[in-house]
């Protein structure tokens, strides 16, 4: 809210969802973020990061890919985007 506060509109929050959240989690995030006036750029990759988890029984390279996966995705909205 503070760099809401210092830049205003020209903020914008992306809110990436990877399908790992609790039930209706990401459309409370979406509202929540929405009623305090920030601009949210909501990505639905889901699918990608359930693609690269499939088969993957370690916890700690779940982590690792569910970190590259989120990064990758970010980067992408960010590139489109010209953040």
């Amino acid at each position: 809210m503070l760099l809401h506060r210092a830049i205003g509109k020209n903020l914008y929050c992306i809110f990436i969802d990877n399908g790992l959240l609790r039930k209706n989690e990401a459309q409370q995030v979406e509202e929540s973020f929405s009623k305090m006036g920030l601009n949210i750029i909501h990505v639905n990759a889901a699918q990608q990061f359930y693609d690269a988890l499939k088969n993957i029984e370690e916890p700690e390279q779940k982590r690792k890919i569910i970190g590259r996966v989120f990064i990758e995705v970010f980067d992408r909205k960010r590139t489109k985007y010209k953040m």
